[in-house]
């Protein structure tokens, strides 16, 4: 009887539990979304005030309407799309399908970037070196800044924005160039408009 009733019982949770399992939320009935950054547009901006509450800068920003300003003023906002790729789906058992729920939803990681100008910045850093030391990248939609976003976060909020902390030795008109390397083996390269910048 005692093994009847076990067995009834295994059999019970794996026709209900994993209907259960297979519907959890927030899965839904696809399975766990994978999204994937695309599209990704630059506009320039300009730092018109700050104000510092504990360790973060909420900074105040307006179009930028001139080509040209100074490093510590400018705020390169980063948009990008998140699209919809693909479900995650685990083997079908007893019927019925095991989902993935941990995390509900998976986003392009960011493994390191390359940041480059084609004009050297100062003696530290000639034309086409690797400028990412001295950028800060953060989220917040564009109003505030602090440290940089560390690697291996997800790419999840639409909007970066991009600010420089340290002074070129000379005023230039500067193309950036950055490249995103996003896990497993899928980098995004774009370019910022030419922006004359000053110490």
């Amino acid at each position: 009887m005692r093994k009847t009733i076990l067995t009834f019982s295994f059999f019970t949770f794996m026709t209900f539990g994993v209907a259960l399992i297979s519907s959890c939320k927030p899965c839904g009935n696809e399975g766990a979304i994978t999204f994937q950054t695309a599209n990704f547009t630059v506009s320039l901006n300009k730092i018109t005030g700050a104000t510092t509450v504990n360790t973060f800068e909420f900074f105040e920003i307006t179009p930028l309407e001139s080509d040209r300003v100074s490093y510590d003023s400018l705020m390169m906002l980063l948009d990008y799309e998140l699209q919809e790729v693909a479900y995650v789906e685990a083997v079908p058992n007893f019927g019925n399908r095991l989902y993935a729920c941990d995390p509900a939803q998976n986003y392009d990681r960011l493994e390191s970037y390359q940041i480059t100008s084609d004009q050297d910045y100062n003696s530290q850093y000639p034309a086409g070196a690797d400028l990412s030391a001295i950028f800060r990248i953060t989220f917040d939609k564009g109003t505030s800044r602090s440290n940089t976003i560390p690697l291996g976060h997800w790419l999840n909020s639409n909007t970066l924005n991009i600010t420089i902390a340290e002074a070129p030795d000379f005023t230039a008109d500067h193309t950036f160039t950055i490249t995103f390397n996003m896990q497993p083996t899928r980098s995004e390269t774009f370019t910022v408009p030419t922006i004359t910048i000053s110490p």
